[in-house]
């Protein structure tokens, strides 16, 4: 019997919205992989490419009633690449395939059925190459980290559906949580061949060509040889390179333009917008006709959008005993911040306007409530009574809510408010990170793709208060525990006394106190320049003019302070210690000359056994989250911000520190020959370059715009 990997063009199915019609499960799905043994090597490829599997798949029928555009369009050029994310990188493994079909394809296929364009948001609403590869390597017990075959790759959307890549980013997610998103998530209905096995070059050309013009992006598998790797604008092989399918690689057609380079097809990669033209390159024909073995094209099933509303809402602070809206501060992922905090006490009120729907007979429904800063439990905003928040959150939905259940589930989760709303949300709801706001006002503009769609915005409000900032310090009670990691940091039992160490990092409005109060100015101003990390070519290079009020990245007052040389982190430690009326640890002379005193009371900067005691919490695994870590518990590379994050956005460790693994590397006392060692890692390295025992050295004067610090102090 004729294997047949999709029925396209015959079948219409009636799809549920709550159920994905004949989806497999995936219950003894393993979500923990040890991945310390896989090489550390980018741009691999990772897809088989199988002749005979693929030309079991029925091809596709062209039907004008599926497409935006009929097959029959004559258009010189197709781009679909404003509908597209921002490529992403399949790092060391062999995911090509899931990613071209999941993170590109499906998301692309989306975002031209609600008219998405906004890349960040097309982004952060991609779907997951992570699960889909899972999917295929679990059903054909493929080792972890090794190549999938594509048409596998490619059947499995329909057969296992998707989830958000924001809700599946690793291996962290509980299964029941998983089955329960995917199963809202809007299934991949058609899946077919778009030419035969042995179609002739021109053939292959005309079949991708037509699936482009009727706005539906093309799955192929090409044969990639070592010339594809290092290739810029346009990829054309070197004269000695032969097709070998052991070379297999997937990508995503995203256009095609017939002046360009004599014809060609764009394509879009997943090794990072490092590579080729931020992460796009172009195919001459002739040699697309050539190179590509496989061609695959989905849909989906349109009914599903029918619901889709695109929606503007906007809201106003009023604040007790001021006249007017107050100020609004866009900070990070959809979440505000008045311009200054509030006496104890005062009070305000939010304006929540009725939101602008797009749409004729579509209704928005919005729900607002506040955390109470005393107790931490959540109350329903009514309508304009005046408020005294910790943090107010406003939700704007598709369909009517049971909010009093969602304020209950609000409050049982733990970690950030924006990981809380996602968690108990799921699939379908994105906390803005490019909302707009006036000087009066929060705006929102989002796209509600399904009855189970939600977004929403958040504002911060904090509070002046009497307390010394040792309540920012957490007291650790001392103990004996291994440290170091095996094959990286050599392994030893360590003692440590009670201290206390700083809840957070030294963010950049504490250091501004400081040098508002001294006039003091860093290492970095000095020299008039810093080193910054380059996230397209992957380089740390020097850069003039750089320093902690100019970090050449966007920065807000809760962020990491950085490019602080280790004598500048002890400057501060001075000033505070002064500040509070203790006694300094540090003594510098006029020639930066540093001298400790081990008795005194006042703040310094922690050791590295201290700092990876403190990270490691209790714990022995390589991160204090366990085995592995994902972008929803750290700022790393996996993250894809390319950039600090406010302390406190992530959860906290097991003993209430935040920000151990990743945002920023922290100096610590110990000096090893003429370097001084930093601990965490940072937002732009690897994972393994994160983990509890990582450590890394720098001469003391170094100022870098990865490097911050975080307080210690003696216990007792």
């Amino acid at each position: 019997m004729k294997r047949v990997f999709a029925f396209f063009g015959v079948i219409a199915l009636v799809v549920s919205l709550f159920t994905c019609i004949s989806q497999e499960t995936l219950e003894d799905l393993p979500f923990s992989f040890d991945k310390q043994d896989l090489p550390d090597f980018t741009n691999i490829r990772g897809a088989i490419l199988d002749s005979e599997l693929y030309a079991l798949a029925e091809l596709v029928q062209w039907d004008d009633s599926l497409t935006t555009k009929g097959p029959g369009n004559k258009e010189r050029s197709i781009s679909l690449k404003q509908y597209a994310p921002i490529p992403g990188n399949q790092g060391n493994i062999g995911s090509c395939g899931a990613w071209a079909a999941s993170y590109a394809a499906r998301t692309i296929i989306e975002s031209i059925h609600i008219k998405r364009t906004d890349k960040v948001l097309t982004t952060k609403m991609a779907y997951s190459p992570i699960y889909l590869y899972l999917t295929v390597i679990k059903n054909k017990n493929i080792t972890y980290g090794k190549d999938a075959i594509l048409p596998d790759t490619v059947n499995s959307m329909r057969r296992f559906g998707l989830p958000r890549k924001a809700m599946f980013e690793e291996f962290t997610v509980n299964i029941q949580q998983l089955e329960q998103q995917r199963n809202i998530t809007p299934p991949v209905n058609g899946v077919a061949g778009l030419f035969e096995k042995d179609a002739s070059p021109g053939h292959r050309i005309d079949q991708v060509k037509k699936s482009l013009q009727a706005e539906i992006p093309v799955i192929i598998g090409l044969n990639a040889p070592n010339s594809f790797k290092h290739a810029k604008d346009v990829w054309v092989p070197e004269k000695d390179e032969i097709s070998d399918p052991k070379n297999g690689h997937a990508l995503c057609v995203i256009g095609y333009d017939d002046n360009k380079y004599g014809g060609a097809f764009e394509v879009m990669n997943s090794w990072g917008e490092e590579w080729g033209n931020d992460g796009f390159i172009w195919i001459p024909y002739d040699t697309f006709g050539k190179w590509v073995e496989e061609g695959w094209h989905v849909t989906v099933d349109e009914n599903i959008y029918n619901n889709a509303l695109e929606f503007t809402g906007k809201v106003s602070v009023e604040v007790q005993e001021k006249r007017g809206a107050m100020q609004v501060i866009l900070m990070e992922d959809g979440i505000y911040r008045l311009p200054t905090t509030l006496k104890n006490g005062t009070q305000l009120r939010l304006r929540i306007e009725n939101a602008a729907i797009r749409q004729k007979n579509k209704k928005i429904y919005t729900y607002a409530f506040y955390t109470n800063p005393e107790n931490n439990r959540s109350v329903r905003i009514n309508g304009n009574e005046w408020i005294t928040p910790g943090n107010v959150v406003i939700l704007y939905f598709n369909s009517e809510q049971n909010i009093d259940s969602i304020i209950s589930a609000f409050d049982r989760e733990r970690g950030n408010i924006s990981s809380r709303l996602e968690n108990i949300l799921g699939n379908d709801f994105v906390l803005f990170e490019k909302s707009k706001y006036e000087y009066s006002s929060m705006q929102i503009t989002a796209n509600l793709i399904n009855e189970r769609s939600a977004a929403g915005m958040v504002l911060s409000v904090s509070y002046d208060t009497e307390e010394k900032p040792i309540n920012n310090m957490i007291p650790i009670e001392g103990g004996t525990f291994t440290m170091g990691s095996p094959g990286n940091e050599k392994e030893k039992k360590e003692t440590v006394k009670d201290f206390y160490i700083g809840e957070t990092e030294v963010t950049v409005v504490e250091f501004r106190d400081f040098v508002n109060a001294t006039g003091y100015k860093t290492t970095a101003e000095k020299n008039k320049k810093s080193l910054f990390y380059n996230y397209r070519n992957m380089a740390i290079e020097e850069r003039e003019g750089l320093n902690w009020r100019n970090p050449g990245i966007t920065q807000e007052d809760n962020h990491p302070v950085v490019h602080i040389s280790w004598l500048d982190a002890v400057e501060y430690c001075i000033w505070r210690s002064k500040k509070e009326g203790l006694t300094p640890y540090y003594t510098v002379t006029k020639n930066n000359s540093v001298t400790p005193n081990s008795r005194a009371n006042g703040y310094r900067l922690p050791t590295e056994a201290e700092w990876e005691y403190a990270c490691r919490a209790g714990t022995t695994t390589l991160y204090n989250t366990g085995r592995t870590i994902s972008p929803n518990q750290a700022n790393y590379e996996a993250s894809m911000i390319y950039k600090t994050t406010p302390v406190r956005k992530y959860a906290p460790n097991q003993l209430g520190v935040y920000d151990m693994h990743g945002n920023v590397s922290e100096w610590c006392t110990d000096i090893i020959g003429n370097n001084r060692v930093t601990k965490g890692g940072t937002w732009y390295v690897k994972d393994h370059q994160i983990h509890s025992a990582c450590r890394k050295l720098q001469p003391s004067e170094t100022t870098v715009i990865s490097t911050g610090f975080r307080l210690a102090r003696n216990g007792g």
